[in-house]
């Protein structure tokens, strides 16, 4: 083969491989519930797996706050539609930050009726598998899980829901 065909084949891996890591560095903007919002009627488990999500990306919540609320909570929180305890409450957005499972519920009735959502980020590709023990070669992008696991939209005020590193077990 020609030098000046691998050269060719060379320069189109590179570009393939540019685009395809650039889609990871453009932040999208998810609906939460699409046109219906955050409302009750909605599968948001149908949602979010119909979707993927990477740090950076934000959830955009339309309701009304008369009648419903957004809580960022821990699994067990959202598994138990449990509102007590370290809730942190969501005006209208949140921007996921690092790799891993960020839940929200609504209302304790409301989320015992489905009005709840499990949203899991994927790691970027090249971040540090099994978070960033003793620091890893060329950084860690996005964040070292661990610290808060999953990270926390908005930082993490007052700690880590849960104050659980690595989840929270949860009674079957």
């Amino acid at each position: 083969m020609p030098t000046y065909d691998i050269l060719n084949l060379s320069i189109i891996i590179l570009i393939a491989t540019l685009v395809a890591q650039a889609t990871w560095v453009r932040a999208a903007e998810h609906i939460v519930g699409d046109d219906k919002g955050w409302t009750e009627g909605v599968d948001y488990h149908a949602w979010a797996t119909a979707r993927e999500f990477k740090p950076g990306d934000k959830l955009v919540f339309n309701y009304d706050p008369a009648k419903y609320r957004v809580l960022f909570v821990s699994y067990c929180q959202y598994k138990w539609c449990n509102t007590e305890g370290s809730v942190f409450p969501i005006k209208d957005e949140a921007i996921l930050g690092a790799a891993g499972d960020y839940t929200f519920i609504s209302n304790r009735d409301e989320c015992l009726k489905g009005m709840k959502l499990h949203v899991h980020v994927r790691r970027p590709p090249g971040e540090c598998p099994g978070g960033c023990p003793g620091g890893c070669p060329g950084g860690c992008p996005g964040g070292c899980p661990g610290g808060c696991p999953g990270g926390c939209p908005g930082g993490c005020p007052g700690g880590c829901p849960g104050g659980c590193s690595g989840g929270c077990p949860c009674p079957a």
